[in-house]
């Protein structure tokens, strides 16, 4: 069994190459966590989680709520992760989190997927993507080898400073994200896309325009999705193109 969260189709894209290469069904977190299903699964022997990283570390809190999933019967967990280029030491955290846990940590490996972190950089256009995504499933191939296997997994990215990226930089970035400063442009229809996709049910339709409030992931899927690009965070990702994996991608406009 393959859990996974995706916010901008990365982790899923991923998650659903990985589950074609061992026989296996992925999981959504985010329909689970959007319909208070069940976090209980029958998963055998062996589950893989599927979740981005952000700064150097898994997001939080999606990474407490991808824990919170308990596996019946499983007694090995991997971790594959999308990530921009590097990782730091997200595979350390991860084992400090299963430390004294009925349960063996297989290794955690990063793979590179188009940078979806709109604030710092605009959106590629669709060749440079398809690009990206036919490496990362190369990528993907011995991984999947060694889970089908039943071998341990590393990482293969190297990180200057990982112990400060991935520790006192990351608490300063998480603290950046959460203050979102989401802004709503009057180019907002009241669609509804953003509530349909929000995962923590964070996003309503008030007045016929799009609210986002406080209880947010910070996955930005509300942001990538809109069809009118009426999200804006801080006045910075205006004019810098939108991005879902694989189906959809725009760039910045001149």
């Amino acid at each position: 069994m393959i859990i996974c969260f995706s916010g901008t189709g990365n982790s899923r894209y991923i998650a659903d190459a990985l589950a074609e290469k061992l026989c296996d069904e992925v999981v959504s977190l985010n329909d689970i966590l959007k319909n208070d299903l069940s976090m209980e699964f029958e998963a055998g022997g062996r589950c893989v989680r599927g979740c981005a990283i952000y700064g150097w570390r898994r997001r939080e809190p999606v990474g407490t709520c991808l824990w919170r999933a308990g596996c019946k019967g499983c007694k090995k967990v991997y971790v594959v992760a999308t990530m921009g280029l590097n990782c730091g030491k997200a595979d350390v955290y991860v084992a400090k989190t299963l430390a004294g846990k009925d349960i063996e940590f297989m290794g955690l490996t990063g793979i590179v997927m188009t940078d979806n972190y709109v604030v710092m950089s605009p959106m590629p256009d669709m060749a440079t993507v398809e690009v990206t995504n036919r490496k990362a499933l190369l990528t993907l191939e011995p991984v999947a080898e060694k889970i089908l296997n039943g071998e341990k997994i590393v990482k293969t990215d190297k990180t200057r400073f990982a112990g400060l990226k991935s520790g006192p930089v990351n608490n300063m970035f998480t603290k950046h994200m959460a203050d979102a400063g989401y802004v709503i442009s009057d180019s907002c229809t009241g669609c509804g896309k953003c509530v349909e996709f929000c995962p923590s049910n964070n996003v309503k339709i008030v007045d016929g325009k799009a609210s986002i409030g406080k209880d947010c992931f910070c996955c930005y899927g509300c942001l990538h999705r809109c069809p009118q690009a009426a999200i804006d965070i801080k006045g910075k990702t205006e004019d810098k193109g939108r991005f879902v994996c694989p189906d959809y991608v725009s760039v910045a406009q001149e």
